[in-house]
């Protein structure tokens, strides 16, 4: 079982001794709050934000979660740039939005649903 809590903090479970991961922020203005990391860390930084502006507005941009968009943008930029393999294929790119969309689909219906090895295997093969 993984949980991924807010793009800063990964638990496993169902495997002892697995710790959790954490990630940093793509951009952390509040650098001495908040150490620990995770999700508690990344809350302390937002409640320190809070306290100095009831302006949600104001923060919104204040801490920023790497979701990864960025470093793969890059990526793409950097292999039409330089001629360098792409950061994911066409293979990997139809299984992210299969897998994607399944997700959403979840989410909407509130359940589990299964991950059709079919649609998988086509893209598996090549």
């Amino acid at each position: 079982m993984f949980r991924n809590d807010f793009f800063v903090e990964n638990n496993y479970y169902g495997i002892p001794g697995n710790p959790r991961e954490l990630f940093a922020l793509q951009r952390d203005p509040l650098p001495e709050v908040g150490t620990e990391g995770g999700l508690s860390g990344y809350l302390a930084k937002y409640h320190a934000a809070m306290a100095k502006t009831r302006d949600k507005r104001a923060i919104l941009g204040a801490a920023v979660v790497d979701k990864g968009h960025t470093a793969v943008i890059d990526g793409f930029f950097d292999a039409i740039e330089n001629n360098t393999p792409s950061p994911c294929d066409e293979s990997a790119g139809w299984i992210a939005v299969y897998l994607a969309r399944l997700a959403i689909k979840s989410i909407e219906l509130r359940q589990t649903l299964p991950v059709g090895i079919e649609k998988l295997e086509p893209a598996l093969l090549y």
